[in-house]
């Protein structure tokens, strides 16, 4: 029984179309996923000439998991906030070291910067090592103010003492070079 004057029922023809834009559909993605895969291998290529690959071997290892492709393990957050906990409390520890020689270094004129350093490292590591969305919020907010402050470092950069030592040191090497030449 045909409702169509060719004989070949509708549902047969709707069915028949239904399989040709599947296959269409299937090969575009294919296609598609070619093209990306292809793109994907051409900016790996060009991240391997980069020095950043080795900075991949100084991650720390419970770090360098979470680069791998595998199935679902321990939660990301939870490894990444115990990393970046144990790193701010290194940067701590190096600032109750050197501060004093920080501050001397910055001078007089700069010592808002000094305790703005001094306020950010009084702020506890562990606020939230499973950096939930409180926990992710401080850290990006201390690592945000820790941004601003490195930045003006870099600014200032060379710092007084340092470009002192530069002078003395290109004069010397002025001077040597001339007696040698003598």
């Amino acid at each position: 029984m045909s409702d169509a004057p060719d004989g070949v029922p509708m549902f047969d023809k709707l069915f028949r179309l239904m399989v040709f834009a599947m296959l269409l559909a299937t090969s575009w993605g294919a296609f598609r996923l070619a093209v990306v895969w292809l793109g994907l291998r051409k900016c790996l290529e060009g991240f391997a000439r980069m020095p950043i690959v080795t900075a991949f071997d100084r991650l720390p290892p419970r770090l360098a998991r979470l680069t791998q492709l595998s199935l679902p393990g321990p939660a990301s957050g939870t490894a990444i906030g115990a990393v970046a906990d144990l790193q701010w409390l290194h940067l701590q520890g190096i600032h109750q070291a050197k501060k004093e020689e920080f501050a001397k270094e910055l001078g007089p004129d700069r010592a808002e910067l000094t305790e703005v350093v001094a306020d950010l490292m009084k702020e506890p590591a562990a606020r939230s090592s499973r950096l939930t969305s409180s926990g992710r919020r401080a850290l990006v907010e201390r690592l945000g103010t820790l941004h601003d402050v490195l930045r003006e470092l870099w600014r200032l950069e060379p710092m007084q003492g340092r470009r002192q030592r530069a002078d003395r040191g290109a004069e010397q090497g002025i001077r040597e070079t001339g007696a040698s030449r003598r």
